[in-house]
C-alpha cells in the first residue's frame, strides 16, 4: 500500500493503469525479454521485475541514472540500446522535446499494476460521487499530454 492509512481508505476504481514498458533503440530486437541484449539505461535504486532482473549482467550491461531525465538522455543519445520507464513519463518527455516517441515503443511490459483513487472512507458523498463519475468516464491519459505543464528545472 503507497498511502497511509490504508485501512481508513476506500479505494475507487482502478482509475488509469501505471505500466512500466521496455522501450528500444531503432532495429534492436525485442519480441521477447530473451531476444533482447546490449546495454539498458535504468535508474539507480530502482528494482525492476525478475525477468529482467535475470538478464542484467549476462544479455545486458546496465547503465544507471540518477533520476528520468538523466537516464532518458542517455538513452536518447545512444549510450544504451534499451530503456525501462513508465511509458506515460517517456511520452510526455519525448514529445515535449519534439521527438516521436512510438519509434522507440514496443510490446514489452516490464511491469503494470491498476491505479486507484484513495478517499477516506468517512467521505462517503465524495466516494459516491467519484464511484459514480469513473464509471462512465476513462481517463485519456494519451490527449493529456500535450496539455501539461513542462515540469521545473
Amino acid at each position: 500500500h503507497w498511502m497511509p492509512l490504508p485501512d481508513q481508505m476506500h479505494a475507487v476504481g482502478p482509475v488509469l493503469t501505471w505500466r512500466d514498458r521496455v522501450f528500444a533503440q531503432p532495429g534492436m530486437p525485442t519480441d521477447s525479454f530473451d531476444d533482447i541484449s546490449g546495454s539498458i539505461c535504468l535508474r539507480r535504486w530502482f528494482v525492476y521485475s525478475d525477468q529482467l532482473e535475470r538478464r542484467i549482467g549476462t544479455q545486458l550491461v546496465r547503465h544507471d541514472g540518477y533520476n528520468t531525465q538523466q537516464m532518458l538522455l542517455m538513452f536518447l543519445r545512444k549510450r544504451c540500446d534499451y530503456i525501462v520507464m513508465n511509458e506515460t513519463e517517456f511520452r510526455f518527455l519525448t514529445m515535449m522535446g519534439g521527438i516521436d516517441p512510438e519509434r522507440y515503443s514496443t510490446e514489452l511490459i516490464d511491469s503494470e499494476w491498476p491505479v486507484y483513487l484513495g478517499i477516506l472512507k468517512t467521505e462517503k458523498a465524495l466516494i459516491e460521487a467519484a464511484e459514480d463519475f469513473f464509471a462512465t468516464y476513462s481517463i485519456d491519459v494519451e490527449a493529456m499530454l500535450p496539455e501539461l505543464p513542462r515540469p521545473d528545472r
